[in-house]
């Protein structure tokens, strides 16, 4: 240790000082701004609503190839299934769709809709999509239920009418 800094006079250790007094989130938690909010404040920022609208166009843009493994041979299924070349006719087209359900899972990290037409096998042949924050989604004896203007069922899979796809960024515990 040299002489000046020993002669120097020495600042007690303050333990007080709360965490909010430092950093970046230090102005913001002053005073009294939420960093992230919900998706409609986040858009509200024009880096956050750009770096959406970037992965919903690269989403939409990408093209989608339905095929058929015969052996070890790829093979294009032709006519195109009904729900890849036209999942909402009358209402949307099929690359509108896309984005409405690349925006729900990158806004909401969910999509849902409402199996319109299925196939003699239950398959969906139509999807009309629903926004993700008019519903009500649960989870009952192991299954998921969603809720939409007081009107209950639970997924396709289950015999329901509604179509879900989970996000990959889903809170802990929740299927939603």
């Amino acid at each position: 240790m040299s002489i000046v800094r020993s002669l120097r006079r020495r600042e007690p250790e303050r333990a007080d000082i709360p965490w909010q007094s430092f950093g970046p989130w230090a102005y913001a938690v002053q005073h009294g701004m939420t960093i992230a909010g919900d998706p409609t404040t986040a858009l509200r920022n024009a880096a956050a609503a750009a770096c959406i609208n970037l992965i919903v166009d690269g989403v939409t843009r990408t093209p989608v190839d339905v095929v058929r493994y015969v052996g070890d041979a790829r093979q294009a299924v032709t006519p195109t299934p009904r729900l890849i070349a036209d999942p909402n006719p009358g209402l949307v087209t099929a690359r509108g769709w896309k984005s409405q359900v690349a925006w729900s899972l990158a806004t909401h990290a969910n999509a849902f809709g409402i199996v319109t037409a299925s196939t003699s096998q239950g398959l969906p042949l139509e999807i009309q999509l629903v926004d993700p924050y008019s519903i009500d989604p649960q989870v009952e004896g192991g299954r998921k239920w969603i809720g939409l203007k007081g009107e209950w069922d639970t997924t396709w899979e289950h015999g329901g009418k509604w179509w879900h796809v989970p996000g990959k960024t889903l809170r802990p515990g929740s299927p939603y």
